[in-house]
């Protein structure tokens, strides 16, 4: 009984010893930080970019929908006064 104590005392020993070789290390290396900052750079440059298209895209809707409102008046536009009215719109 006692032999098994001690086999089991010095079996608990070298696992501790043992253990200390394969510890994990602590933190993230400088490559990884890197690269999770640039991640996040690029979800905000795209977050940023779809803003900026939806806003596009309301603007491009608003001006059909203005386009059909005014179809008469722009028939009967010359080319000059035409191109007013777009440039003026889109400023």
């Amino acid at each position: 009984m006692q032999n098994k104590i001690q086999y089991i005392i010095i079996g608990l020993l070298v696992l501790i010893f043992v253990q200390g070789f394969f510890s994990v290390p602590e933190g993230i290396s400088e490559s990884e930080l890197e690269y999770r900052l640039e991640v996040q750079r690029l979800n905000d440059d795209k977050q940023r970019l779809l803003k900026k298209n939806y806003e596009l895209e309301n603007k491009i809707n608003s001006f059909k929908d203005e386009i059909i409102k005014n179809d008469s008046i722009t028939d009967n536009y010359s080319k000059p006064q035409l191109d007013s009215f777009l440039t003026n719109y889109f400023e």
